[in-house]
């Protein structure tokens, strides 16, 4: 199954490789660098580091896309490289993704495919795509939904240019969907009476080990046995038999996967401050002296928004991709008859849709006194990927089916033929 998922995305995603040969300003250049360091036997970078001669070298050679041509000279050396080096910011980041990338990338450059780091790596983003799509395959059937439903769900994920940019760069976001299904599967269990409370613990080491902003997976993940809890108590309520055994193992729960995340983000934060150059933060303009109520009012429901999904001037485009995924759960609130963690789900989907953005704000100025704006959108690709589960499960008629696989097909030809859109 994975194999095939792979086989299916490895032509789109080769190519969008092949067109992109200038770096992504989503941060490649300290994403790269990262790489290139840990390819080299260091696992762990600093705070304060500048970028290495080797990535100033492949900016020269490759540029980078909206912002830098490529310098020909100094590419091939004729001339220094001079100017003052970035400061790579990628060193909030553990080496988890770095270090199975570089894995791969080796063995990519061993078969012979290339000898260039930063192509293996990118081809890398062929092999999380098929982990993470496969992954959603299945976790849709999980979630009772019919093959025909969760194959298009899963070929419109994969046409998704949120996704399918992601999985083009080298960028630790490429892991997202993998990361964001293993917790909400082995939460789905806990919450229908299955697993073990090790198999929460174990999962919720994984999303501050691969990238800050994947514990937005846990959050969810968190709500959804809140949800849970009081769906359990609700239900007891009406039968006239109230119980706290069952609400009771669901805020347990919730309780484990919050420290078992909590203590990962702690012991790496230990880390960076002990392998930390500079004190301060390495982008100042960010600061701020006071919270203020519009931090929260500025990001709400951003990641809901139709330009958060499509940019350009596909408006009518976006906004039905974004009523396929949250329209999809507003209904699935109404929802009989489906699986018992179906509309917690659900309204999980739409909070974190919602309210997923203040998680960042919050956590940016209590660790950072800092305000990010705009708040980059790929931080919401956890609450993309549980509502993109939740659409494939409420699936039911062939018109809808048929409905979402036009739109995968629409946003296929956006990927293929760019310049005909506008």
């Amino acid at each position: 199954m994975i194999v095939a998922v792979t086989g299916c995305a490895a032509p789109l995603i080769g190519l969008n490789i092949h067109r992109n040969p200038g770096l992504s300003p989503y941060d490649e250049i300290p994403y790269l660098d990262y790489l290139y360091r840990v390819d080299h036997g260091q696992f762990v970078v600093g705070k304060g580091e500048h970028v290495t001669t080797y990535t100033m070298r492949v900016v020269a050679c490759r540029g980078v896309q909206g912002l830098f041509p490529p310098n020909p000279a100094v590419c091939r050396g004729r001339k220094p490289i001079t100017g003052a080096r970035w400061l790579n910011s990628a060193d909030i980041d553990p080496p988890t993704y770095y270090v199975l990338t570089a894995a791969g990338a080796n063995v990519i450059r061993a078969l012979g495919v290339t000898s260039q780091l930063l192509t293996a790596g990118r081809l890398m983003g062929i092999v999380w795509a098929g982990l993470g799509l496969g992954l959603l395959l299945l976790f849709a059937r999980r979630l009772r939904a019919s093959w025909a439903a969760a194959i298009v769900v899963t070929f419109l994920v994969l046409c998704m240019p949120l996704y399918l940019r992601n999985w083009t760069f080298v960028t630790p976001h490429a892991m997202e969907l993998i990361v964001t299904l293993s917790v909400l599967w082995v939460t789905v269990n806990w919450a229908e009476g299955g697993g073990r409370w090790w198999h929460l613990a174990l999962v919720g080491l994984v999303p501050p080990a691969v990238k800050a902003t994947d514990v937005l997976a846990t959050g969810l993940a968190i709500v959804l046995l809140l949800f849970s809890a009081y769906r359990a108590w609700g239900a007891g309520v009406h039968r006239r038999r109230a119980s706290l055994g069952e609400p009771s193992r669901q805020l347990i729960g919730a309780g484990i996967l919050f420290v078992s995340t909590l203590t990962v983000s702690l012991v790496w934060l230990g880390v960076r401050s002990h392998y930390a150059l500079m004190s301060g933060n390495e982008f100042p303009r960010f600061n701020v002296s006071h919270f203020s109520l519009s931090f929260l009012t500025n990001t709400l429901a951003v990641f809901v928004q139709p330009q958060a999904v499509l940019a350009g001037n596909q408006t009518s485009i976006a906004v039905l991709l974004q009523l396929a995924l949250f329209g999809s759960a507003l209904m699935a609130l109404r929802a009989t008859g489906r699986a018992q963690t179906f509309r917690p789900l659900a309204g999980t989907v739409l909070v974190g849709g919602i309210f997923g953005p203040w998680l960042f704000v919050v956590f940016n100025y209590v660790a950072l006194r800092q305000f990010v704006t705009p708040l980059p959108i790929r931080y919401g690709l956890s609450v993309f990927s549980a509502a993109a589960a939740l659409l494939a499960a409420n699936l039911r008629r062939a018109v809808g089916i048929v409905i979402v696989a036009a739109l995968g097909l629409i946003l296929l030809s956006i990927d293929l033929f760019p310049s005909h859109w506008p």
